[in-house]
């Protein structure tokens, strides 16, 4: 059975906290409407009137989460007036508060709270705990019908909760009046079920853990052992049971005692005590139903996360790890215990650390928080995964940032079919470009050299007749040319694919390129790359930056004629440079002549790229090329 969407009063003045709380208590079937007040003296006036006496307005609500510490008026004194009040006294009151302080959750149950709650720092444990409330207030609490005190309440009197159901009573006490006394209130109450008695500690003790008990009532004052000396067996015996201790005096220490012990519930015996223990027992069956509620929130939230395949993962301030998600196993090879107090170093490629660390260890949230970042992460046995982040920080009480909750996906499969299909396109782009190189090279080079070699024997059929010496020479001139002309065409018939279009990465691309440039030619290259720049050389951009040190290492080679040569990627200022230098013959820039026929391309591929390229050179005095790129703003501050 279901109750109607019930109407909530938050009483909270932490922005923050009222922002989570509307995020985990929608308007919608269950809950009617949500309002908000933020100190003490605006929720008396909105309750009571601004004279001060009960005149609330057109809606009361059905549920009040208050928090105990308000400006104006405390928390403690804004629940006191409601109890006071007939026709507010019984709309549920729950303490929400950050406090750790016994002394506050006594005096919260003492004026009349009916549940008292501390307030996780976790988002998503505020949020599992909230719903928890939601559920148990609109779905597991089922209004009871009750007459109202007066004719004008019945028009606003919210809708009652229904007596709570106490199946079985162990009642601790060795007093026969007191026995009594209690024993027929509860008999009296509805919805009261058997009631077991028990009249020393030790006998206390041995029924405790013989059945699921309800409530168990225990006196302080006991034969032999005293009953604040049992509670913590009796509370580990019967876990689930709410527990209430009297005692016959009011003793502030004897009840924080009793609290910690594991105690619900502090009575002082007094001529009110059958009304205060009926109270209780209500209370104390109704605490017992919300931690079962809240037993199997956290169960089903612990089993959506053991079964999740995705890195569920929480960071603290100093980037150490303080939760993973047991898929962890599966995806990095790593145990959680492996990883928990670790920092997140311990599994981000280290090239990668610069950039993508603060987004791991995000700070930001909302729209501004990492979405989708592509990040690579060590596995235990040492090889390396691609993992779409999301991460968000973790705030707790006046904003204080207490860390990072964030969830990585596994897309390494995925990655390396789109690193196929690119090496593909990229494969087809390097096919046309190389014939289009080839048709323009044999239309410059190779047959206007045949064209020339047919006239040479055009002119040579014009003199056989004559000189027969001036032909044998010709003919082995031709013969020369046509040599040469094959070596041409062979040369571009061989050419190669680029080294990036192999599996690998940019860096190992350019080492590759370095390497083929050693078998090959007795220059003698060095490579230096930045990490930092060389993660803006990503997609499109690093394949044609691969092109374009193809073409230098080649040209080098070719027409230098030097001894070394040197490769360096890095950053200054903020601008991206890709510097290659040499220690060959160099060449006229105004002539260009010796300079080969690669700087063109070059120079169209850097205009592609948006890049600017700096040749510097002269006779004897080697080369340098530099590809600048624009300065881009980086990732946004966290």
């Amino acid at each position: 059975m279901r109750v109607a969407g019930i109407d909530i009063l938050l009483i909270e003045d932490n922005e923050d906290d009222i922002e989570l709380t509307r995020a985990a208590l929608k308007v919608g079937k269950s809950i009617k409407s949500l309002t908000v007040l933020r100190d003490g003296d605006e929720a008396l006036s909105y309750l009571l009137g601004h004279d001060g006496t009960a005149n609330p307005p057109r809606i009361i609500p059905s549920l009040i989460l208050l928090d105990l510490r308000l400006p104006k008026v405390d928390g403690v004194e804004v629940l006191r007036r409601i109890k006071q009040e007939p026709v507010l006294r019984r709309i549920p009151v729950i303490v929400l508060t950050t406090s750790q302080r016994d002394e506050d959750l006594v005096q919260s149950y003492d004026v009349g709270a009916n549940s008292f709650i501390r307030k996780p720092l976790l988002f998503t444990a505020f949020q599992a705990m909230m719903k928890t409330v939601e559920l148990y207030w609109t779905q597991a609490n089922i209004p009871a019908a009750q007459e109202p005190e007066d004719p004008a309440a019945s028009q606003r009197q919210p809708a009652m909760n229904r007596e709570p159901q106490v199946e079985s009573i162990l009642l601790i006490e060795d007093e026969p009046d007191d026995i009594a006394l209690a024993s027929q209130a509860l008999q009296q109450m509805k919805g009261s079920g058997s009631i077991t008695i028990a009249r020393t500690a030790e006998e206390g003790l041995a029924l405790a853990g013989q059945q699921d008990w309800t409530m168990i009532v225990l006196d302080h004052q006991l034969p032999g052992q005293s009953g604040l000396e049992v509670l913590p067996t009796i509370r580990r015996l019967a876990p689930d049971a709410g527990i209430v201790m009297f005692a016959g005096q009011e003793d502030e220490a004897v009840a924080i005692a009793a609290r910690r012990a594991g105690a619900d519930y502090y009575l002082k015996k007094s001529s009110n005590m059958a009304k205060e223990l009926v109270a209780a027992a209500r209370d104390v069956a109704e605490k017992r139903d919300l931690r079962r509620t809240l037993a199997e929130t956290r169960g089903q939230y612990r089993r959506v996360l053991e079964n999740m395949t995705d890195l569920v993962y929480e960071l603290d301030v100093e980037g150490r790890f303080r939760y993973v998600s047991a898929s962890v196993k599966n995806l990095l090879g790593y145990t959680e215990q492996d990883l928990i107090g670790a920092h997140y170093s311990a599994i981000l490629s280290p090239n990668d650390l610069p950039h993508d660390g603060p987004h791991f260890h995000e700070r930001r949230k909302g729209l501004r928080a990492t979405r989708d970042l592509l990040v690579r992460m060590k596995t235990k046995a040492g090889d390396v995964k691609v993992f779409a982040v999301n991460a968000s920080g973790i705030y707790a009480r006046h904003r204080q940032w207490s860390g990072t909750t964030g969830i990585a996906r596994d897309i390494t499969e995925r990655q390396q079919t789109e690193q196929a299909l690119q090496r593909s396109e990229q494969m087809l782009q390097w096919t046309l470009e190389q014939r289009e190189r080839l048709a323009l090279d044999l239309h410059d080079g190779s047959i206007q050299s045949i064209y020339g070699i047919g006239l040479g024997l055009e002119y040579m059929l014009q003199l056989i007749g004559n000189d027969h010496q001036e032909v044998s020479a010709r003919l082995k001139e031709a013969k020369a040319g046509l040599n040469g002309v094959l070596a041409e065409l062979r040369n571009l018939l061989v050419a190669e694919p680029p080294e990036f279009l192999l599996p690998m990465d940019l860096e190992q691309a350019m080492e590759g390129l370095v390497q083929a440039a050693h078998q090959t030619t007795p220059t003698r290259f060095s490579l230096a790359v930045d990490p930092a720049a060389l993660a803006r050389l990503t997609g499109d951009r690093g394949a044609q930056i691969l092109f374009i040190l193809r073409e230098a290492i080649s040209n080098i080679s070719k027409h230098a004629q030097a001894t070394t040569g040197a490769i360096r990627v890095g950053l200054s200022d903020g601008v991206l440079r890709l510097t290659i230098e040499d220690d060959g013959q160099g060449f006229d820039l105004e002539s260009r002549q010796g300079a080969g026929h690669g700087l063109n391309n070059m120079q169209t591929r850097a205009r592609k790229l948006g890049a600017g390229l700096e040749i510097l050179s002269a006779p004897g005095r080697g080369t340098s090329l530099t590809l600048l790129f624009p300065k881009e703003e980086g990732p946004a501050g966290t």
